[in-house]
């Protein structure tokens, strides 16, 4: 190129049309941060219940008035950021180890029995919900059942255990909820915990489950249910042959 052999490598790089690794990296690290904040689990697109978070003085209202009118669009037509902390917290009553039918050390006839007199004691009012989610060498799947409806899905083999058994909870809120208060049985101790203990770095998954359990405006609650996919199904499934009946 005709220079000399100490020019520095920001100079040659100018002069060839190519940025510099440091400048890569900051590009690659916006990118990377703005993608995620856009489709992520706070992205305003999903989570936006139209109230303003953020109130601008009166100055800086009329400049940014000034500004959109010159785009030619109004006020209304701007996604309003969310209130990002929303989710964390969560109207939800999480069982974790507040019944006698929560110690998996119990035989399993006696959990049965005291599952059954438990729903029927403390919960006989309440909407069931059970889900699961197993995962082999071959095949990741979910499942729930309700009294009224059922789902059976095959995930993307990549995903956790952990992940499929709070997708599962999430199929669920979206499928299988009705009117009345609901209550999930689920025998992931590991989700349940991670939702009792909800933060803002919590797992991805999990903040996408908190807000949709916030959305209900009547009760849910959650509860451990230690062997769930031997009983718990099965008495959902005996439930729902009594009512069509």
């Amino acid at each position: 190129m005709g220079l000399p052999i100490w020019t520095p490598n920001i100079i040659l790089l100018k002069l060839a049309a190519q940025e510099t690794l440091s400048g890569k990296i900051k590009r690659l690290a916006t990118q990377f941060f703005l993608k995620h904040i856009a489709y992520g689990a706070h992205s305003p697109l999903y989570r936006n219940n139209g109230t303003q978070s953020v109130k601008p003085t009166n100055k800086d209202s009329s400049a940014l008035d000034q500004i959109l009118s010159a785009f030619n669009i109004g006020i209304n037509h701007i996604i309003k950021f969310p209130i990002t902390l929303d989710c964390l917290n969560i109207k939800c009553k999480i069982h974790l180890h507040s019944f006698l039918f929560q110690d998996k050390s119990l035989p399993k006839t006696t959990i049965e029995s005291l599952f059954e007199d438990t729903i029927r004691t403390h919960f006989s009012n309440f909407f069931l919900i059970a889900t699961d989610a197993s995962k082999s060498q071959q095949i990741t799947s979910i499942a729930g059942t309700s009294s009224a409806n059922s789902f059976a899905y095959r995930l993307q083999h990549l995903n956790s255990i952990f992940s499929a058994e709070a997708l599962a909870l999430c199929q669920a809120l979206d499928e299988l909820p009705n009117d009345e208060d609901n209550i999930l049985l689920t025998d992931s101790l590991s989700v349940l915990q991670a939702l009792a203990n909800l933060s803002i770095k919590s797992h991805k998954i999990i903040l996408r489950l908190a807000p949709k359990i916030a959305r209900y405006k009547r009760k849910v609650s959650s509860k451990h249910c230690p062997p769930l996919d031997t009983w718990a199904c099965r008495y959902q499934m005996e439930r729902k042959s009594r009512h069509s009946v």
